[in-house]
């Protein structure tokens, strides 16, 4: 467990981080100090990082830190940061890349795919491996663009539905992630690392495929065939582009400021594990201050409950006894009430924010770390947040960090 707040308005920013580390062994649990937040030498960019630290293999903190030592020159904004670093991620060679299929899902995507075809395409053998892989993609599952996979080279036939993004901080997010996205992408196409990989997932793919046709479509394999084909394709697809509902992954943020930066950004995203060989990252949310009074990429209970005026626990607590006396028109009348009243508690928490001295922001940040700490000493026998409460203070032009101990 990991408590990371990024406190900021537009005169800078504090990240502040726990340290505790709660290692869970057979038989013994213990607490470890780690560091979960850095600056990047030479730019005004932090980074931290909560949820699994090993990616392939890798500590996540290694990871970043090694990629900013082969920056040069700032970068012009903080989108370019996260697009410098993706890039660099897609072309090294780490030590466990999980580039075997998985038998048994594979096996079961082309047995639902071939269904879906039998019954709701009837002419199927005729069409071509394209309009069988975009068939196949329209039945998926509508997904937005930040529960996609940015290495995944086809991720704009995925998104197949357009979401309609009201608000100014949507809409920034939403456009940002496309940038990023769009280059990643077009960077990963280019690489050399791509035509070795669809030249070994091809021959990983249609071996499997030759084993398990007859039993499955009543036929030898045949890779000559289109809609044989374009079953591997879409699946192929699919693995490229979504993640696996249960895998785990680093939460991570870099914020700061690009060089043509003049107010605090950040960039939030997921890091999976690789699988079939292509690395495995959502984006998830570009932020800036004149939207959100704060960044969090690990527990924030504490703060939310502090916000609103009350706990998520009694919330729910409410809906199960009001359920009981009130029927479900007046009780979900009840329940809007109270979650308008919440809204209205945040706003009214947390607008002093944008007034904030850069210092102060410092010392709030530390207060909403050691809160999370607080309600994990009182709810866990061993709290899995805790430690000295690590910090940067960041401005457009200065740096500073320390750590507030636990005991002084």
């Amino acid at each position: 467990m990991t408590a990371i707040f990024a406190l900021w308005n537009t005169s800078g920013f504090s990240l502040a981080a726990d340290s505790n580390q709660r290692i869970n062994e057979p038989g013994q649990i213990w607490i470890d100090p780690i560091q979960k937040i850095f600056s990047l030498p030479n730019h005004q960019v932090a980074f931290g990082g909560a949820g699994d630290s090993l990616i392939d293999m890798v500590d996540v903190n290694v990871l970043v830190s090694t990629w900013s030592k082969k920056l040069k020159e700032p970068l012009p904004t903080i989108e370019d940061y996260a697009i410098s670093f993706l890039n660099w991620f897609n072309d090294q060679e780490l030590p466990d890349t999980s580039a075997e299929l998985n038998l048994d899902e594979f096996d079961s995507t082309i047995r639902e795919n071939f269904e879906i075809l039998k019954t709701e395409y009837p002419r199927f053998m005729e069409a071509n491996a394209e309009e069988i892989a975009d068939f196949l993609a329209s039945k998926m599952v509508k997904q937005p663009i930040a529960a996609l996979n940015v290495y995944g080279n086809r991720y704009l036939d995925l998104e197949i539905n357009k979401f309609e993004y009201e608000s100014d901080a949507e809409i920034l997010s939403y456009e940002s992630i496309f940038r990023i996205h769009n280059e990643v992408s077009a960077y990963r196409i280019s690489s050399e690392s791509y035509k070795n990989y669809w030249a070994n997932c091809y021959t990983r793919c249609f071996s499997r495929a030759s084993e398990i046709f007859p039993s499955i479509a009543g036929e030898e394999f045949d890779s000559d065939r289109d809609w044989h084909i374009g079953l591997i394709d879409s699946l192929i697809e699919v693995h490229e582009n979504l993640f696996f509902p249960d895998a785990t992954y680093a939460r991570c943020m870099l914020i700061g400021y690009g060089e043509n930066d003049w107010i605090p950004r950040a960039v939030v995203f997921r890091i999976y594990d690789s699988e079939w060989g292509v690395r495995q990252v959502a984006v998830e949310q570009v932020l800036d201050p004149k939207f959100q009074w704060y960044v969090t990429i690990g527990i924030s209970s504490g703060v939310g409950d502090l916000a609103r005026g009350y706990s998520s626990d009694f919330h729910e607590s409410l809906i199960e006894v009001s359920s009981e006396s009130l029927d479900e028109s007046t009780n979900s009348e009840l329940m809007s009430k109270l979650y308008e009243l919440g809204t209205q508690r945040i706003q009214k928490s947390l607008n002093r924010i944008d007034s904030l001295t850069v210092r102060r922001l410092e010392f709030v940040a530390r207060l909403f770390v050691e809160l999370e700490a607080l309600k994990s000493y009182l709810n866990e026998p061993l709290p899995g947040v805790g430690g000295d409460v690590q910090y940067i203070t960041m401005t457009k032009d200065s740096t500073k960090s320390g750590v507030y101990h636990e005991y002084n």
